[in-house]
């Protein structure tokens, strides 16, 4: 099996919101508040809560948190729409979970008490977990922050509390050194969940290897991020677990403690640790595919590679052995995977000549294809640029109900995603969000009672791969059934899985689903497709045999014994499936995270990665830097190591003194501004500069110096990244980096300049004073040397000093 397909799936059908339905009800929800037709709120009150002020029952309101100043707690009594929910079975009273909040948090005392529930207002389905769930606000001038907490009503442990916001607000961002190292500020974290969860023990607690994409920003404020696995029985658990996020001072300020309500089996196994690696050793089945690398959030390249076939590894019950199918966690055997060739029908896709320019364009593609459910009707579509691999322009539509068109997590919502440039109809389906009082559409445009056959529902398949996927006979292939991670419990839906291959092999991640009811409508529909493949996949041979690749991956691989959570959640048919825990024995690398996923290159055999975060992996690059130590530069040096930001060769040199180029130099500030850079343009085809081709290693880097102000966009010059950065040249770049551009001018007669023994040969000398008087360039021997050679230590250095002005000039450096 794909595991990344498979964590990429259960994140899908395991979350309350998909990532596509979160955004289009995020956006829908905006709009409709914007939207010249007046939406009315359901009458009565929202869930599990009643706000009252003086005295006077009013309805808050969907979002309410108006802040009254003199009330310090605005009282809520809890309603039961969940069913069991009551205020008086709770150990601890609402105030007793403010004060506890308090105790930990003596910035809350500034802060004021919105709202306060009984429940968990944003479980669904609904938890009926006892829990005070408690929103504050905070004012400063005309300044002002919301922020939520909660409490458990019966232990009085805490679950939540995000106060960041609130720190900045009073204080002021921390920027880099931090106060504190991350050793210091561990033991701090430590002994605050021992007051916040005195329920945990020290020796339950095991800290993830996890990288976290925001640590790795040098100019984002100094921030610590922890995250622990809180072991049951000795066993860890998907659903056991604690992030906790300092500042640089070791002040807590995010703090998340994830826990399930349901009972745990017991955790000795009846299959023994040397059983399940055997069974993994014998069920394990390696296949060749096009995988794709990326770096940094931006696709890089294919690569040729091995992966267990789909299929060819589950997980297992820990007490029987047998294969366990996620997302529904129950036992299921299945066979070798058979594809089969997809026929062609009458109607195939054409994309669209000019896109896609209207809604009302979008909305009939959709419709064409799908089932929009009756009752609902559209309210919302709009036009947004996808900052994904292709950078995309899309078409978000969806589709609700009278009744919970202004709620965003009540009710069914369909939705849809169109590609505005081809006319491709890339994904859409219902998502469900049953809630108390919130009707749930059926499927609509069959005969009620219309049974249709497995053949008859694959036949509408097909044809509608054929009519929205381009050359989808040529392209894909039809799986004989489903990878188990697909398998939706007992849902009475067919689901047909379709594989993209080019030149015979799969292509990893690039698949179809398509949902078929049993009355033979359109559920649902999803289409990865990944593009550049063909340029990248050219000439690409497998060197390394599939039993060289087997072994090795044999070698690599263990069964993990952990606790799993399965279900809790709606399936596409309104079936809610139920929620369960299972002893399992997973497969992991060897020394490494749970989430850390890797293939065999199948030009090499090495095991090898094929994603990374800014700054994954850095420790071990630093390891790998074999020619910095001793250096005068090697702290700074080791620094941008730790980012991510410099990488050693295949040799482990980072050649430190090695002179660097304008594009290098543009390359080095964009990363450490925005480690995703490179992820934000792929797609686009014109070159900013004329010698700054979209191919070029620099394109990316370029158009984010552009997008910062560092560089004016000039499509007829040459910008000649590959030229040597002079020490004048950085001076200028740097000038325009701190915003200080204009400034600069008015410096050109300064003194800082005037005494310089090369004052004459410096061309632009108000850059160069500014550069000095901030300290960001420092004279030698009475020089500036404007045409000196900047080497990769002397940007490491720089970059340094640039981070250590964050906080201290007026405008911040990059957004």
């Amino acid at each position: 099996m794909n595991r990344k397909q498979m964590r990429k799936a259960m994140m899908k059908k395991s979350m309350v919101a998909a990532t596509l339905t979160f955004c289009l009800v995020q956006q829908a929800v905006a709009a409709e508040a914007a939207h010249s037709e007046t939406v009315t709120a359901q009458s009565g009150p929202s869930f599990a809560e009643v706000s009252v002020m003086s005295g006077t029952a009013t309805n808050s309101g969907e979002g309410s948190a108006s802040v009254s100043s003199g009330t310090a707690i605005r009282q809520a009594e809890a309603i039961d729409i969940a069913g069991g929910l009551n205020p008086a079975d709770a150990n601890i009273s609402k105030d007793e979970a403010v004060s506890i909040l308090r105790r930990l948090f003596p910035h809350l005392q500034d802060a004021e008490v919105d709202r306060a529930e009984f429940g968990d207002p944003h479980s669904n389905p609904p938890s009926n977990e006892k829990v005070w769930t408690i929103q504050w606000s905070y004012r400063s001038g005309n300044s002002g922050i919301g922020f939520n907490s909660s409490v458990d009503a019966m232990t009085g442990e805490v679950l939540q509390a995000n106060i960041g916001n609130l720190l900045e607000l009073k204080y002021g961002k921390i920027y880099e050194p931090p106060q504190m190292t991350r050793e210091q500020a561990l033991e701090k974290v430590k002994a605050f969940i021992a007051k916040a969860s005195p329920t945990i023990k020290q020796d339950q607690l095991s800290e993830a290897n996890v990288q976290y994409p925001d640590e790795q920003s040098l100019f984002a404020p100094a921030k610590y991020y922890f995250r622990f696995n809180v072991q049951v029985d000795g066993v860890s658990s998907d659903n056991e677990s604690l992030s906790v996020t300092t500042d640089g001072n070791g002040e807590v300020t995010d703090y998340y403690r994830s826990r399930s309500e349901l009972p745990y089996p017991s955790a000795k196994p009846a299959i023994t640790q040397q059983q399940a690696d055997r069974i993994l050793a014998d069920r394990l089945v390696m296949e060749l595919a096009y995988v794709p690398v990326y770096r940094d959030g931006a696709l890089q390249s294919y690569m040729l590679a091995y992966r267990p076939a789909a299929n060819g590894y589950q997980m297992i019950d820990a007490q029987t052995g047998k294969p366990v199918a996620a997302p529904a966690g129950e036992q299921w055997e299945h066979g070798e995977t058979i594809y089969k060739r997809v026929p062609r029908t009458d109607a195939t896709f054409i994309p669209k000549t000019g896109g896609v320019a209207t809604g009302d364009e979008a909305v009939k593609l959709v419709t064409d294809a799908a089932n929009v459910p009756d009752g609902m009707q559209l309210r919302h579509s709009s036009l947004t640029s996808s900052r994904g691999v292709k950078n995309e322009r899309m078409w978000l539509l969806t589709w609700a109900n009278e009744e919970n068109r202004a709620m965003p997590f009540g009710g069914d919502r369909f939705t849809a995603q169109v590609d505005a440039d081809t006319g491709r109809v890339i994904r859409f389906g219902t998502e469900r969000f049953p809630m108390p009082g919130v009707r749930s559409e059926g499927e609509s445009k069959q005969p009620a009672g219309q049974t249709v056959t497995q053949q008859q529902a694959e036949r509408t398949a097909i044809e509608l791969v054929n009519k929205l996927y381009p050359n989808a006979a040529e392209a894909l292939k039809l799986a004989s059934s489903p990878p188990a991670y697909m398998k939706n419990g007992d849902s009475d839906d067919y689901l047909f899985y379709f594989q993209r291959f080019y030149n015979d092999v799969p292509v990893d991640g690039d698949t179809v689903t398509v949902g078929i009811s049993r009355s033979g409508a359109v559920r649902s529909y999803s289409a990865e497709r990944t593009g550049m493949l063909e340029h990248w996949a050219e000439g690409q041979k497998a060197a390394v045999t599939a039993e060289q690749a087997l072994q090795t991956y044999r070698e690599q691989a263990v069964m993990e014994l952990r606790y799993a959570r399965f279900g809790g959640y709606y399936g596409t048919d309104g079936k809610e499936l139920k929620p369960s825990v299972k002893l399992v024995y997973d497969m992991k690398f060897k020394d490494r995270d749970r989430s850390f996923i890797a293939y065999i290159d199948a030009n090499n055999g090495k095991l090898t990665q094929t994603w990374s975060i800014p700054g994954g992996g850095a420790k071990d690059a630093e390891q790998a830097a074999k020619d910095i130590e001793g250096h005068p530069s090697e702290k700074a040096l080791t620094k941008l190591l730790l980012h991510g930001i410099l990488t050693p060769d295949e040799q482990g040199r980072l050649q430190p003194d090695r002179s660097i180029t304008y594009g290098e130099w543009l390359a080095i500030m964009s990363k450490v501004v925005n480690p995703y850079y490179q992820s934000l343009y792929p797609g686009m085809n014109e070159a900013p500069f004329a010698d700054v081709a979209p191919e070029s290693p620099y394109f990316a880097a370029v158009k984010y110096a552009i997008q910062e102000g560092w560089l004016a966009e000039d499509r007829n010059a040459q910008l000649r990244p590959e030229q040597g950065v002079t020490r004048e040249m950085l001076a200028v770049s740097l000038a325009k980096i701190v915003k200080y551009d204009k400034l600069s001018q008015f410096l050109a007669d300064d003194k800082t300049v005037a005494e310089l023994k090369d004052a004459s040969s410096i061309e632009r000398k108000g850059a160069a004073a500014l550069s000095l008087k901030l300290g960001l360039l420092q004279p030698k021997d009475g020089k500036f040397e404007p045409q000196g050679t900047v080497t990769r230590a002397d940007a490491a250095e720089i970059v340094m000093r640039l981070v250590a002005l964050q906080g201290k000039i007026d405008t911040a450096i990059g957004r």
